[in-house]
């Protein structure tokens, strides 16, 4: 049975807002055993490339016992034997008072450590210009598009599922919905020529997929064509969508079909990528694998730039 967001202790421990969602995100980095790689892949990317000088963390959400703006701690730290120390504020809102932006500054100022860092996560689309440099800056969206992109690349059930609730947290505080932007990328050997004749997309019913206004097909080693969605059927019977599958098709692509429950997308396409995007993805090995077996996500502005599929990486 499917849980409440508030039924989950990760996500209900927590009476403010702002410890709830850190205290979600320092859960997520904990589970990805100890919290130092994905920690180290988010420092990499908003952090202009500097990393963790260290990987084994002690992670732990902060209390508030004085919360006027002058005492106030950083919602977050993760530390590392007396090492370093990475805190963590989070922000709900566009707000951002300085008396306890001040406050917050001495920990790494007066410190003069530079293995110590103060990361702000809010609202803003930019960086406000009431942080200093010495701050180290990113918003909602741009941590949960990195989180997104991480559990792509090193598979882990339970980090998923806690990436999934993120998400759902984060989304029903109205910090993140870019589902506006949000592109689909599926396997298309078959699906591909459906989309192009046909204008749809049908794939086994109970597949989940992230709310999205466009989709795209990833077949013979590139992406050529982008379709918005124009409606999504959820566990259908697609022979008794006559509206938008005609007859002909079960006559020429599934002569044999059986009745079953399907998730449809109603597709138009709407852009053709000349020269399309080629697939630039390697193994371990160095052997060139699929860019994607099953579904993965990138932004309108990310496909309609790149000119291979490592661009569309977040």
């Amino acid at each position: 049975m499917s849980k409440n967001i508030t039924e989950l202790s990760v996500f209900g421990t927590y009476f403010q807002k702002e410890n709830q969602v850190t205290s979600a995100l320092l859960k997520i980095l904990e589970t990805d055993c100890g919290g130092g790689s994905l920690l180290d892949e988010i420092l990499q990317r908003i952090d202009e490339g500097n990393g963790l000088p260290e990987k084994t963390l002690k992670i732990e959400t902060q209390s508030h016992i004085d919360d006027t703006d002058i005492h106030s701690i950083p919602d977050g730290l993760i530390s590392c034997n007396y090492a370093f120390n990475i805190y963590i504020e989070s922000k709900l809102s566009d707000v951002i008072k300085l008396p306890q932006l001040e406050n917050h500054k001495k920990l790494i100022v007066e410190d003069r450590d530079e293995r110590n860092k103060l990361i702000y996560i809010t609202t803003h689309d930019k960086r406000p210009e009431i942080l200093p440099q010495e701050i180290i800056w990113t918003n909602w969206t741009t941590l949960m598009n990195i989180l997104n992109d991480y559990q792509q690349d090193v598979p882990n059930p339970v980090l998923s599922y806690l990436i999934e609730q993120f998400e759902l947290l984060i989304t029903s505080l109205g910090l993140y919905d870019d589902h506006e932007n949000r592109v689909i990328i599926v396997g298309g050997r078959w699906g591909e020529p459906i989309a192009l004749e046909y204008n749809f997309y049908a794939c086994q019913g109970g597949r989940s997929f992230k709310n999205a206004k466009y989709l795209a097909f990833y077949y013979a080693q590139r992406i050529q064509y982008l379709f918005e969605i124009e409606k999504k059927l959820e566990n259908v019977d697609i022979r008794e969508l006559k509206e938008y599958v005609p007859e002909e098709y079960f006559a020429k692509k599934e002569p044999l079909y059986k009745p079953e429950k399907r998730t449809f997308f109603k597709l138009k396409k709407i852009e053709e990528f000349s020269p399309a995007i080629q697939n630039d993805s390697f193994g371990k090995t160095g052997r060139r694998i699929a860019f994607t077996q099953g579904q993965t996500y990138t932004t309108l502005e990310r496909i309609r730039k790149a000119k291979v599929t490592s661009e569309l990486r977040f």
